[in-house]
């Protein structure tokens, strides 16, 4: 009997539906849950995918390629499982179709850990931004769960869960994504999910869109299979590793006691992590290796063919160094001794396999060690999941590194490539964790009045430079105070509340364009303690605008040592960091109590390459 706790029966009043898309770089699957009123929900995994062409007959596959083929118009051709099809790529390249693959990697924070692999990337079709792409993919998805669950359920169920005029909530989805990727790129996954039409550009019909990582959508996938029972008997946490094709993505929990007889949850008790070192990085060396030995021969034309087989076969049997392995590419009349092919088949050194591995093994064991390095409580197991924990020399290798330092290393015994796409329908229904960890120190730069007492002043005037300017209250002023929100390393509740005081003056009041106030949130990965931004520039990055319509906040009127009237309002920005997807607000005294107003926030896309249809940005 596993230790999770039992999923209680649905409480709403009508039938629903919650989907899962989890677009990999390599490979994306849909998982679901039909939500009857008074059943326990169960999480289902679409398993058939209509073949190209023809929608009577089906691929069956639990995750399916992330590829798209375009025609020269920009026209989606072939997707997903359609792309499988052995005639695919003779069409293709009759018709002079466009092949778009890894295209979740244009998406990638320049700031993540790992090289930019951005220009290796395949380009993406002319006058398509990375929002279109992913929005054709998204409506692929769709496409695929509504015949599924039709087929499997019949049109009536997915009539009474499709149809707005049925169900007037609509479908929920949880779309998954990297433990490096924060609001930037949830917010163009967001755009991508409106021109889908997933959702609309509204606040209420947004809700019905979340967002959740592939690490904590791994841990669900884990505690409802039972593989966190043992840490969990032993009071330890767990470090889960989702193997992916693109990112390897690492996170660490420990479950907290129960409130309940039943009932518990789980709270990371280290910042997530995320890491560039996916599966398609051993077949980017693969093929630098591969490229090297056939340059000089007629069969560096069959190059693509070559690493394509390598990634689809060799590359999943690898398990000894010591044995050699072998590409099989042609046919018996293809030989050539000089460069080991005989009889089609490319014969490989086991020690050049295993290093081509070497990068993501080490890049796995490296992010173990941090994990245990800063966790705020002792780390007893490490659980792999996700498509690249298929290989056994990945898996094997972890744990002859990682077992002799005390740490027991686990996978599921099958269908680990479905680990985020399940455990995203479980974050939905069960919502294990309530606790996460911050990853940077978030604050925002303040202006503040010079007090020529404060050594932190002098230096800053002195380092930056200023001449001090008066503000419209006619006080000196010294420019970027790091004012700090939320420091690194930081439990933070979902429903914790972090704020930030403003106070802003006007001679004018507060109306109209004058009333819209915009202040820029900054994000800090360095290790310094400082007060100004200049203290260590390279390491501050703005992270996004807060805006709000301030008119709602009452004013008060003031005297500047002038002896001139201006109007002064006081508020704060509320700041929700706690949850998968952030949130703001703002609010004020008024009458004795709190008045609260939205906030809305603004990201900045100008780094995200193609974000754009016309160039790239760069």
């Amino acid at each position: 009997m596993f230790l999770q706790w039992s999923r209680a029966a649905y409480e709403g009043s009508q039938r629903n539906l919650v989907l899962a898309f989890d677009i990999g770089t390599t490979f994306s699957g849909i998982s679901y849950s039909i939500l009857d009123p008074g059943r326990i929900p169960k999480v289902e995994g679409v398993t058939k995918y209509p073949a190209y062409s023809d929608n009577s007959t089906t691929v069956s596959v639990s995750k399916i390629p992330t590829v798209i083929y375009y025609d020269k118009a920009g026209n989606v051709c072939a997707a997903g499982a359609e792309t499988t099809h052995e005639d695919i790529p003779l069409i293709a390249k009759k018709e002079g179709w466009l092949k778009v693959e890894w295209f979740k990697l244009y998406l990638r924070p320049r700031s993540a850990p790992g090289r930019d692999v951005t220009p290796q990337l395949p380009p993406l079709p002319p006058n398509k931004t990375i929002v279109d792409v992913v929005a054709d993919f998204f409506q692929y998805l769709y496409d695929c769960a509504a015949i599924y669950i039709q087929d499997s359920y019949g049109a009536e169920l997915w009539a009474s869960v499709a149809n707005r005029s049925i169900n007037a909530k609509g479908i929920h989805y949880v779309l998954t994504h990297p433990n490096g990727w924060e609001g930037k790129q949830q917010g163009l996954m967001r755009m991508a999910a409106i021109k889908a039409g997933l959702t609309k550009d509204s606040k209420d019909d947004g809700e019905r869109l979340l967002f959740v990582t592939e690490g904590e959508a791994s841990l669900h996938f884990a505690a409802q299979r039972g593989l966190l029972d043992e840490a969990i008997k032993k009071g330890g946490s767990v470090v889960i590793v989702d193997a992916g094709g693109g990112t390897i993505d690492v996170s660490t929990y420990r479950k907290k006691k129960t409130t309940s007889k039943d009932r518990g949850t789980f709270e990371e008790v280290a910042a997530p992590q995320s890491y560039f070192h996916g599966s398609v990085f051993v077949t980017i060396l693969a093929r630098v290796f591969l490229q090297s030995i056939l340059a000089e021969s007629e069969y560096i034309e069959d190059l693509d063919r070559i690493v394509r087989i390598f990634d689809t076969t060799t590359k999943l049997r690898f398990r000894d160094a010591g044995q050699h392995q072998y590409v099989k590419f042609g046919s018996t009349t293809d030989n050539e001794p000089n460069l080991a092919i005989q009889f089609g088949q490319l014969k490989l050194s086991g020690t050049d396999v295993a290093m081509f591995f070497k990068p993501s093994v080490g890049c796995v064991t490296h992010a173990i060690l941090e994990q245990r390095k800063v966790a705020q409580k002792p780390i007893s197991h490490v659980i792999l999941v996700g498509g690249f924990s298929d290989s056994d020399w990945l898996f094997e290798q972890v744990k002859a590194q990682m077992e002799p330092l005390g740490l027991k290393i686990l996978r599921p015994e099958s269908q680990t490539s479905k680990a985020v796409a399940d455990g995203a329908v479980s974050f939905y229904l069960d919502h294990f964790v309530r606790n996460r960890v911050s990853k940077f120190t978030y604050g925002v730069l303040a202006r503040v009045r010079y007090d020529p007492r404060n050594k932190d002043h002098r230096k800053q005037k002195e380092r930056s430079g200023q001449t001090l300017y008066k503000d419209k209250a006619d006080y000196d002023m010294l420019e970027n105070l790091f004012a700090v929100i939320l420091s690194k390393s930081t439990r933070v509740s979902e429903e914790k509340q972090f704020r930030h005081k403003f106070y802003k003056a006007s001679f004018e009041g507060f109306q109209g364009e004058n009333a819209i106030v915009r202040a820029s949130l900054w994000c800090y990965k360095g290790n310094k303690k400082t007060t100004f931004k200049d203290e260590d520039p390279e390491n501050f990055t703005p992270l996004c605008t807060l805006e709000a319509d301030v008119s709602v906040v009452p004013p008060v009127v003031m005297l500047s040592p002038s002896g001139r009237e201006y109007y002064d309002i006081t508020f704060e920005f509320v700041l929700y960091f706690g949850l998968t997807e952030m949130r703001a607000e703002i609010a004020w005294q008024e009458k004795g109590g709190e008045k609260r107003a939205p906030a809305t926030i603004l990201y900045d896309y100008g780094d995200i390459s193609r974000f754009t249809s016309d160039h790239a940005i760069g």
